[in-house]
């Protein structure tokens, strides 16, 4: 890295190819590539933070018909993030429940600042609501969980209405996770020591 590098994370790839040139008896050039994703963090302090927020969630109803669920979420802080996760249905029409369905990711790595819109198919024969849906999306330790009212359109390629906004319910972002790993594996650790004095 150059010694005058801006702090931050920053994205590359290490990329290496190897290939077999042309000659008399062969006029094609055959090439082999390969490529890693990496991430380096330029200056002191350690990793940046890790977080995102889910800012949206709303019906729609494709134009092949089929019922899906789309979610926009927000990296808020300062590292890249693969986002991924899984949605439930249930208290529908005569108390169905369905999924849980895998959340489609966004197609890309979310980087810090970006918005990001992901699309959760579902069956087409599920019936338009209303329904409760829980969503919970992660990205490695951070994880939010969401619970929304909605009902989907009826017409292909239209949006439905969300009844109650979604609301974040679950947020555990990296440096929580680990505070709260120590504090459990302490407590244990002095849970132990009292019981072997006490048996002594």
């Amino acid at each position: 890295m150059p010694r005058d590098a801006a702090a931050g994370e920053r994205h590359g790839v290490i990329w290496a190819q190897a290939g077999t040139p042309t000659d008399r008896s062969h006029n094609l050039t055959m090439l082999g590539r390969v490529g890693v994703r990496m991430y380096i963090d330029v200056g002191p302090g350690g990793e940046p933070p890790s977080d995102f927020k889910i800012e949206r969630l709303y019906p729609t109803r494709a134009r092949y018909g089929r019922g899906e669920v789309r979610v926009r979420t927000h990296n808020t802080e300062g590292r890249a993030l693969d986002i991924s996760g899984a949605l439930s249905l249930f208290d529908g029409p005569g108390g169905l429940r369905a999924g849980p369905f895998s959340a489609a990711k966004t197609g890309t790595t979310l980087a810090p600042g970006d918005l990001a819109e992901a699309v959760v198919p579902l069956e087409a024969r599920l019936p338009d609501g209303p329904w409760t849906v829980a969503l919970t999306l992660e990205s490695g330790l951070v994880e939010h969980t969401t619970r929304a009212t909605i009902t989907f359109p009826t017409t292909p390629g239209s949006a439905g209405a969300v009844a109650a906004s979604a609301a974040q319910q679950g947020h555990f972002p990296t440096p929580v996770v680990a505070g709260l790993s120590v504090l459990v594996l302490t407590a244990l650790c002095l849970l132990l020591s009292k019981f072997l004095r006490r048996r002594r």
